[in-house]
């Protein structure tokens, strides 16, 4: 079936046009939670119009690549037939709200409160059309730096009458220029979080040039000046509670907080359609029918039984997960790179692998993140180690980061050579 394409709106709706001439689509899949149903679909359209591969994001979504123009219609009925969203994954627009602390005690919340921010703001028409991305995440906990670089975040705090309330991070961003963000609010009741957005988004839009980033805006008008403009409009904002009928948390508790949260690695992100499928399958028997997508592109099950979580791992391991080639691949993380991104500078897997090998075990303890070029896809700045390409050739540089600050350049320059050497001696 042939449907007119508008080529000018087609990146809010998800997919996006290759330098191949093929398109790939993305998911926006709220705090990274999947239901087996819908895991199943995506593995269905990747085998049937693309090359039967998914690739896992750092953000908790998932992206088919190779898709062709006249399937495009048809993949996107489909996906939305089992619910998920993809307006706004890609383009000006708020895009998913993402959960890097998959595994603290707090993510049912999170989970829950990032549900209800992407409902109010993916496809609301005030809030498309925006200057560039604008990411939003919600955090149970300080973890990883990553209430450093969003243009929102928001980090559980505690209770306050009743009600939970939240740090409120803002302003930060990656790419060739991180900027850290700063601590706006702190113990911002939740009924206050949507005006507050809507305030920052108002003030984006109205302000900043097509194609920049919140941080350039702020860089811009300078802190204090943004800050009295965003009080002023959050002030007059009357409150907007989200309420709901009942717990409409996904995932399930897990029969004991040290146990019952079992994380299977996938290598590089990348998953076969029938490995995806399988998946599912274990999602159904095991953990209630939900998993979760994690910013280390890893599958979460959350187990409600000592007895099944047992079970689970044995028939995961049969299935040919678990294995210690995976297992060596944990803490790493990295994009598509040169298979299959215009930017790519290398073959992330290829290279990834390289790294992988060469690591010592306190090397493998660590989080690791591979960028496939400079554009910081894969959070490198706050991996515990950060590798970047640059230029031809390519040289290397290497991020570390120490604390809860983003991580800075200890090596400039490497080739393929020293790039090895030095992956050896990392503790």
């Amino acid at each position: 079936m042939n449907t007119p394409i508008n080529y000018e709106c087609l990146g809010i709706e998800g997919f996006k046009k290759q330098p191949d001439g093929l398109f790939f689509v993305r998911m926006k899949i709220p705090a990274g939670v999947l239901s087996a149903v819908q895991a199943e679909k995506i593995a269905d359209i990747a085998e049937k119009f693309a090359r039967g591969g998914i690739h896992l994001t750092i953000r908790g979504n998932m992206e088919i690549h190779g898709l062709s123009e006249r399937n495009i219609a048809e993949v996107y009925r489909e996906l939305k037939a089992v619910g998920l969203e993809l307006r706004g994954a890609t383009g000006g627009a708020v895009r998913s709200v993402s959960c890097s602390s998959v595994l603290s005690e707090r993510f049912p919340q999170c989970q829950i409160l990032a549900g209800k921010i992407q409902r109010y703001f993916t496809g609301n028409p005030h809030f498309e059309g925006v200057p560039k991305k604008f990411k939003i995440g919600v955090e149970g906990c300080y973890q990883d730096a990553c209430h450093l670089i969003q243009d929102v975040c928001l980090v559980y705090s505690g209770e306050s009458a009743g009600e939970k309330t939240y740090d409120v991070w803002l302003g930060g961003g990656l790419g060739k220029k991180p900027v850290a963000a700063f601590l706006y609010r702190q113990h911002l009741p939740e009924k206050r979080i949507i005006p507050m957005i809507e305030a920052i988004l108002e003030i984006y839009m109205a302000k900043a040039e097509i194609g920049k980033r919140l941080k350039s805006l702020i860089q811009e008008e300078g802190r204090d000046i943004f800050l009295q403009e965003l009080d002023k409009n959050v002030a007059r904002r009357k409150d907007l509670p989200l309420s709901m009928a009942f717990d409409q948390c996904l995932t399930s508790s897990p029969a004991q907080p040290a146990r019952g949260k079992l994380v299977v690695p996938i290598l590089f992100g990348q998953l076969s359609s029938s490995s995806l499928r399988t998946l599912s399958n274990f999602a159904e028997k095991y953990s209630n029918n939900f998993f979760v997508l994690t910013s280390n592109q890893n599958i979460v099950f959350f187990i409600p039984s000592l007895e099944n979580e047992t079970a689970a791992i044995k028939d995961l391991q049969k299935a040919g997960f678990l294995h210690e080639g995976q297992m060596r691949g944990i803490n790493f993380r990295t994009c598509p790179g040169n298979h299959e991104c215009s930017r790519g500078l290398i073959a992330t897997r290829e290279v990834g692998e390289q790294i992988i090998s060469n690591l010592e075990d306190n090397g493998r303890a660590l989080k690791v993140a591979l960028a496939g070029c400079s554009n910081s896809c894969v959070r490198p700045q706050t991996a515990d180690v950060g590798i970047v390409p640059k230029g031809k050739g390519p040289k290397y540089d290497i991020y570390r980061r120490h604390g809860e600050s983003l991580g800075t350049v200890v090596h400039k320059g490497l080739d393929s050579e020293q790039l090895l050497k030095v992956v050896r001696e990392i503790s």
